[in-house]
């Protein structure tokens, strides 16, 4: 017999943790994208970001009765590493810098 608190930490742990890995990526870049480049990228991440979050849930949806939960995770990982890349390459990844930078929106 598994205690009650036991399982409360199991869901916690397993779902918890993930989902708050997955959230401190896009506060952080937000935040990156307004120092070092504009308010105006700032806001269109801001929207690609709801964009996708509209389109991910029914899609995970699909994927998973279609391919299985497994297949599912690993697509989604992949998701979070290229949006990872995607941000090193625009510098968002590093050391803050107090001083925007000059990229004029075009």
């Amino acid at each position: 017999v598994v205690s009650t608190t036991i399982q409360l930490a199991i869901p916690i742990v397993l779902i918890g943790l993930p989902a708050f890995f997955m959230g401190v990526p896009f506060p952080y870049a937000i935040t990156q994208a307004r120092q070092r480049l504009s308010d105006r990228h700032a806001g269109l991440f801001f929207g690609i970001n709801g964009a996708l979050g509209a389109v991910a849930v029914p899609l995970s949806i699909v994927l998973s009765m279609a391919m299985g939960f497994r297949i599912t995770m690993l697509i989604g990982a992949g998701a979070y590493l290229v949006c990872g890349l995607l941000l090193a390459g625009l510098g968002l990844l590093g050391e803050s810098s107090e001083e925007p930078s000059t990229v004029t929106p075009g």
